[in-house]
Order: C-alpha cells, then structure tokens, then sequence
C-alpha cells in the first residue's frame, strides 16, 4: 500500500516537537527504516531501534543499539556482520571490543574478525583507547602473546603511552619465568626417563639419613590443633575442605581418570575457584608424564585451549591448577547426530585449538570427545595433554609394545607402532570424532582390542551419509579423507582441515 508524501512531513514535525512515537510509526510506514531506528533510539527504546537498524542494512548501528539494550550475544553478532573490507570496520572493531569486555562473547569468530584491525598500529585517540582495551581483555583471558602484541603497537605510535609500557614489561617478566618453569620441567621429564643413579662429587657431604617417623603423640597433637598432617592421602577421595599446600581448598570433585582426580578447589592466595588435577605416585615414569603435561601445556596459550595455571607438590601428592570451565565434555552431547551447522562450528573449534598444539610441535596423541570440554558460551576447548610429546622429540616415556591413547580413536600407524604417531595421527582421530559427531556412531568399534585396532588399519572406510543422509556429500568426502589409512592422503593441517570446513559450511548457506 502506498503511503502519502505528506506522511513524511508529518513524520519529521512529529519528530521535531518530540512525537517520537508518531514518528517512529510513520518512518516505519515510509519504508525509512534508518529514520525509524533514530527516533527510537531518540525514545530509548534500544531494542526496537536495533530491529529498524537491521532492516535499513545497518548493521554497526544495530550492534550499538543492542549493546545499549544489553543483548550482548546479539550486538557481538551484528557487529560481526560488518565486513573487514567496509568503511565502518574500525568502528564495528571497537564497539566489538567494548561488547566482549563487558561480558560479551569472546571466541574465535570474533579474534579472527578483529585480526585486521588489531594488525596494524592505531591510527588515532580511539584507536589507542580500544588497542588498550584489547590488550586488557587478552590479558584478562590470559593470552598473553596477544595482549603484549597489541600493546606493542600502541607503542610504536606513543612510546611513552604508560599502561602499555607496564603491560609489556610485566609480561616479559612472566613469560621469561614461564620459560624457566618449562625448561626446568623438561629436564625433570628427560632425567626421570633415564634409568640413572646420580652420585655425589668428591667431597661432597654424605647424604642425611632419614627422620624417623612422627610418634603417635606429636601426631594426636597436630591432628588436635587443626593442622593437616603431611601425609599420603586418596587422591581420588578428597573431602570439600581438604587444604592441598596450604592454598587450595577442596570444594567437590568434578572427574576421575585414569591418572589423576580433578576437584573444584578455592585458591586462597588469589580467592578464585580453580580446577585443580591431582595425581599419586612414586612410579618415576608416571611422574615424569605428569610433568610432561605441564612442560606442554604451558606452551599453548589459545581461547580454545584449556589454560593451565600453576603446579605443586605435596608429599608424593602432584598437582596442577587450571582455569575451571562451565560447561561438559563433548561426549556427553554425542550418541545422537549432531546438526551439521552446529558439528562444523565445533569442529572448527577443535581445529582452532589442536592447529595451535601442532604449531607449538606438540602431537596430543589421545584427541577424543571426552578430551574437548564445551562451555555454556559454545567455546570448545582442548584438554588433557598426559599422552602428548613434542613432534620432534624421541619416545622415552613408552617401552616396546607400550599402546596408550583411546583404541576407538587410534590411527592406523599408532596400532602398528604408537611412539611415532605424529600429527597426521591426530587429524585421523578428528575423524573418527567428527563421524561420530555426524552419525552418532564410531567409524569402527569392537568389543575386543585386537579386532579393534585391525578395523583402523585394514576395514574399508564407512559411508557417512549412509548413516546420516543430512551429511552434505562434500562433508562425508572431508571425514573420509581424514580417516585415510595412509597419513599422506589425509589433509595436511589443521589450518588446511579448518578451510575446507568453511567451505562446507558456506554451502550448507551460513
């Protein structure tokens, strides 16, 4: 239906002497979306005026109206919207920024989408402010090559600019310590392996003997003045209100495997709740793997890698502390096909965080569901790192025949010899996850070992749109490719796996 010229005179009197409704509802009827979005923006009606934004093609401004309403999921998606290419990235990229730290999402669509920005040094004031702002945020979620990046810029464009001056300096102290730590961790790993006996140089002072144990008195005295005795407990028992090195505070376990228990535990030193893995043992292998974690670990700093923070000792009682996540392992969402939109976003993720282990020359070597956590925000996260060595590092933590890792999930030249698996093992388990994922069911499954670990190397490749017709063609070709009994036939990288899932993805119509 047509709608009178003179409708647009009355709409802006209307505006003028402050109608804003009136106004609103005539623009609206004019078929000026982006005259009605102003004047509900006009009457704080947020919302409304986003909606009237998106309908003109307006989508930074939508993403500022839904930040003002408080839809921060929302305005993050808007604000993704506006191309790399267009005249209002800059100002999409630094509302974008402001949205994620005010509690807005933060994952890798969005990291990927402000790389442009945040590439090159600021060019103005509001560029410094939302540099600074990103260096905070990346701090904040502890990636700390980022944030020292981005402070850098700002640098080279006000070397006296102070909260990046400090920024910097304070995280070339920690990552120069960091260092030491992993140094210091490897040596341990490489010293526990060799069957060696160390003995004392020539006029060292003799070892002490050892102290006789406590008396049963001293020991009923410190039970009586509250005080934990030292001694070995259950790890996989621990009672809320256990206090592990007089810092962390037991508050319920969330896991069990099988190495190590996992608590929710207080830290008092810095009153935070942390994940905290504890592990038993005098077996100097196993303690020489429980130090491996750490010493890999602490090389992968990345939004979809879990974030180890701190490791300790107690007794003959290991641990490590890491960021507690809200959320369960993606194994608890499988059994069932997953959609295929919803599978590749998370594969991407996988992709995300193990491309980042490869890049660091670390192999994970157990990549399974249960291995990736999912939180509440969709973030995809890879975890536990006990079976993972360095791609150019020789197996001492294994013996001859030695087989761990996941059997349903073991590539082909695992079965036949595990210590050389290298990352192509890795991708080949990300299929046997991604069928899963898309079917609901393994590529191949036994009830017996043996039997198992033959179907990896020898049965034909399993149809997956015969098990889901939804699966696109192209996408039943990706997963076949990466369960190629060959490693030279499956995709060459993470990073190479991730593209071809985008362009499965932008068929599926994103």
């Amino acid at each position: 239906m047509s709608v009178p010229a003179s409708h647009y005179e009355r709409a802006r009197e209307a505006e003028r002497v402050g109608q804003l409704d009136t106004a609103e509802h005539l623009y609206a009827r004019l078929g000026r979306p982006a005259d009605a979005g102003r004047v509900a923006w006009k009457a704080g009606r947020y919302a409304d005026a986003a909606r009237h934004h998106a309908d003109a093609g307006m989508p930074y401004e939508a993403a500022l109206c839904l930040h003002r309403a408080g839809d921060l999921g929302n305005a993050m998606g808007w604000c993704l919207r506006v191309a790399r290419d267009h005249a209002g990235y800059r100002r999409a990229s630094q509302l974008a920024l402001r949205i994620a730290w005010d509690g807005g999402p933060f994952d890798l669509a969005v990291d990927h989408w402000l790389g442009r920005y945040l590439a090159s040094p600021p060019q103005d004031a509001q560029d410094v402010a939302a540099f600074e702002l990103a260096a905070r945020l990346y701090e904040r979620e502890r990636m700390t090559d980022e944030a020292r990046a981005v402070s850098e810029r700002v640098l080279a464009v006000q070397p006296r600019h102070a909260e990046s001056l400090a920024r910097v300096a304070r995280l070339q102290h920690t990552q120069a310590h960091a260092s030491i730590d992993v140094n210091l961790a490897s040596q341990d790993v490489a010293f526990a392996s060799q069957n060696v006996r160390r003995t004392a140089p020539r006029g060292a002072l003799p070892d002490l003997p050892s102290l006789p144990p406590p008396s049963p008195a001293r020991t009923a005295l410190r039970a009586a003045s509250g005080a934990q005795p030292v001694t070995v407990v259950d790890v996989r028992a621990l009672p809320a209100g256990y206090v592990l090195a007089e810092r962390y505070t037991v508050e319920r376990k969330l896991g069990e495997g099988g190495m190590a228990s996992v608590y929710a535990a207080h830290d008092g030193e810095l009153d935070e709740t942390v994940a905290v893995k504890v592990f038993q043992s005098d077996d100097a292998k196993l303690v020489a793997r429980f130090k491996q974690e750490v010493a890999l670990s602490r090389k992968l700093a990345h939004p979809h890698v879990i974030r180890l923070y701190d490791v300790g000792a107690q007794g003959n009682t290991r641990f490590l502390t890491m960021e507690l996540l809200d959320g369960t392992s993606l194994d608890a969402s499988l059994g069932r096909p997953l959609d295929v939109r919803t599978g590749i976003i998370l594969l991407l993720h996988a992709c995300a965080g193990l491309g980042a282990a490869h890049a660091a020359g670390i192999v994970h070597r157990d990549i399974k569901p249960a291995n990736f956590f999912l939180t509440r925000a969709g973030v995809l996260k890879l975890m536990d790192f006990g079976i993972a060595r360095r791609a150019d590092a020789s197996e001492r933590l294994t013996t001859a025949g030695f087989i761990a890792g996941t059997p349903q999930y073991m590539a082909p030249e695992q079965v036949n010899n595990f210590s050389n698996a290298t990352a192509a093992a890795d991708l080949y388990a990300l299929g046997c996850m991604a069928f899963e994922m898309f079917s609901g069911d393994l590529p191949f499954d036994h009830d017996e070992l043996l039997p198992l670990l033959k179907m990896h190397a020898e049965a034909p490749i399993p149809s997956l749109r015969a098990r889901n017709p939804q699966v696109p063609g192209a996408l039943d070709d990706l997963v076949r490719a990466l369960l190629a009994k060959r490693p030279a036939q499956r995709p060459a990288s993470c990073e190479a796996l991730a593209s071809a899932l985008r362009a499965v993805l932008d068929g599926t119509g994103r």
